[in-house]
């Protein structure tokens, strides 16, 4: 894992979500609410989910990513806590399919998140196979 700071900035293919939103109350992420409208991810790219503020109330949230294109759940992951980025990474054989992320969490309150797409850099393609990558993410500007 790697903090990464306000110089590690992508750059943004999609801009899919970026706002303060309710994250409705379920504890099963494939049947949250979607955040923002589906999304190509294309060769060559990831998705990054940053989870950049949470409340002490709903410290945690529950995301998956849906091939929309396919109608299967390609991942999730249950309890992301705040100020932690998710990067997603399909496998080529999923590339330029259509996506779309939904979260819940255990409690409803308010988080800020960001979804985008960017151009996969080295050492983050997927080679056999889709992965998601957990990075620590410091979203304090200074």
């Amino acid at each position: 894992m790697k903090i990464l700071t306000k110089l590690d900035k992508k750059d943004k293919i999609t801009d899919v979500f970026n706002q303060k939103t309710v994250i409705p109350k379920n504890i099963d992420g494939y049947q949250g609410a979607q955040l923002g409208d589906s999304f190509v991810i294309g060769s060559g790219e990831s998705l990054a989910i940053d989870i950049k503020e949470t409340t002490d109330k709903m410290p945690k949230v529950n995301w998956a990513i849906i091939n929309v294109t396919t109608g299967e759940p390609m991942d999730w992951i249950a309890g992301a806590l705040g100020g932690y980025r998710f990067i997603y990474t399909p496998r080529e054989a999923y590339a330029n399919h259509t996506f779309k992320v939904v979260m819940s969490a255990m409690e409803s309150d308010t988080a800020h998140i960001e979804i985008f797409t960017y151009r996969t850099g080295e050492g983050e393609a997927a080679s056999d196979g889709q992965m998601t990558r957990q990075t620590i993410t410091n979203f304090i500007e200074n």
